[in-house]
């Protein structure tokens, strides 16, 4: 296959799908509604289900949740849930706007509306609905839209630093760290081989600095001796 065909995962593929997930979650069932006490009764008698259960996702929460013979008061705000991961998303999709803005002015940015998204999701699903009746329990797709927020903060926050471009290959990058992990680790053992022949050399320089008998007269040698006791010869 030809390469030019591939798809190359760039940083900004990567925080695109961050953004992708969390408008995506806007229309999952994000909490839990358990109701309590004489809601619960309430909720029975409309044949809700017997666990007084009832999931909801943001969308609901902003045109309001029907409980029972009630409705719930709409929260109008929610709906930056979902405006703010398309703006966003939108910043990184059209490249003119992310040229002529440029990387640094488009990551503090995204930075920020990322940091009011996840001050919104605490604030709003969290305590919009929490009451003496009702019990607000997160499931996966609240933690799912947290965790993407998160990710996308942390690389807009290594675009503005400079250490990513948006359009870098993630892939590529990977390659490289490989390569000069690698690359340290030869240079260690190299090293290592240099140490170690330098330590053969040294024994065997130890080894010829005293023979053990007198070449001339055959006469036992002690360690350090220069001339034999015995013929005067010089030790070689």
């Amino acid at each position: 296959m030809n390469e030019n065909y591939k798809t190359k995962l760039t940083y900004k593929v990567l925080l695109i799908t961050t953004q992708a997930l969390m408008i995506m979650t806007f229309f999952l069932k994000t909490i839990t509604l358990s109701v309590g006490g004489w809601g619960k009764d309430v909720l029975e008698g409309f044949g809700v289900n017997s666990k007084n259960i009832i999931k909801v996702s943001e969308l609901d929460i902003f045109r309001g949740v029907y409980l029972g013979i009630s409705k719930t008061e709409p929260e109008r705000g929610i709906i930056f849930l979902l405006l703010i991961p398309i703006v966003v998303a939108l910043s990184l999709i059209i490249k003119k706007c992310y040229e002529k803005l440029s990387e640094k002015v488009v990551s503090i940015v995204a930075i920020v509306l990322n940091v009011i998204y996840l001050f919104i999701m605490n604030t709003y699903i969290s305590n919009s609905h929490s009451t003496d009746l009702i019990k607000v329990t997160k499931t996966f797709p609240y933690y799912l839209s947290i965790f993407a927020a998160l990710v996308a903060i942390v690389g807009f926050a290594l675009v503005l630093a400079h250490a990513i471009s948006f359009d870098d290959n993630i892939e590529e990058l990977m390659n490289i760290g490989k390569k000069k992990v690698d690359a340290s680790s030869s240079a260690s053992s190299v090293s290592d081989v240099a140490s170690d022949a330098t330590s053969v050399s040294d024994a065997t320089a130890e080894k010829k600095e005293t023979p053990n008998f007198c070449t001339n007269c055959g006469n036992k040698l002690n360690p350090g001796d220069v001339f034999c006791t015995n013929c005067g010869a010089k030790v070689e």
